[in-house]
Parts: structure tokens; sequence; C-alpha cells
């Protein structure tokens, strides 16, 4: 069916001039159609997402403090606890995760829907 076959590509997009990090961004009311503008469009949004973030260091530092300081108290994470945490995931681990993704849910930026992440682990 050449319809389901058009719905596995991105035939359109929404175009804006900028994507500001925890900024609503202003998209044009002309949507981009053109299969050699997509892309570029598309990679303003994945520059946005991926490009170095500013750390405010004052924030940083008082986190660390805070941390440090619950470590000390006891109330911070145990060693077990850490140890697990900084314990490479497993395999079993993942197929466990991608086994009980919800379905009927929209795809990500990837258009893989999660039922054939749940269904991955069955096939392998």
């Amino acid at each position: 069916n050449k319809d389901k076959a058009k719905q596995q590509w991105i035939n359109e997009v929404k175009r804006t001039d900028s994507w500001e990090e925890g900024v609503e961004p202003d998209f044009s009311p002309q949507n981009v159609t053109q299969p050699k503008e997509i892309p570029e469009e598309l990679a303003k949004y994945y520059r946005m997402l991926f490009r170095e973030k500013v750390t405010q260091r004052t924030e940083a530092r008082r986190l660390l403090s805070r941390m440090t300081e619950e470590r000390k108290s006891g109330k911070g994470l145990s060693r077990a606890s850490r140890e697990e945490m900084d314990a490479p995931i497993s395999e079993d681990e993942i197929y466990s995760v991608m086994e009980t993704l919800p379905v009927g849910k929209q795809a990500g930026p990837d258009r893989i829907p999660n039922i054939v992440f749940r269904m991955l682990p069955k096939l392998l």
C-alpha cells in the first residue's frame, strides 16, 4: 500500500528561526515540505539538543556539597546502591526494559514504535 509506505518518511516539518533550550519555539506559518530542506530544519533542533550546556558553577557546587553532606550523615546512597548503579548495564536489564515499554504511544524522533522494541528480544 503506497499510503502506508509514505508514512515511514518525514514529509513535512514545522519551520522555526531558532531553537532555544527551555523556550517554546516560534513556528513559521509555513511548514517545510521540500526534501532537501527537511534535514536542515531537523538539524536545528538536534544542534540545540546536543550542544554543550552551560553549567552554573554555583549551583553545581551547592549540589555537590549537599551530596557530600548527605553521604557523611548516612542519608546518601548506600555503598551497595552506588556499586549497583556504577555497574555496567547487562543485556538482561536492557531486554527487561524493552519488553515492558508501553505500546500505543507516539514514536520518538527515530520513528520506531515501542512495539518493535518489545518484540525484538523475542526475535534475538
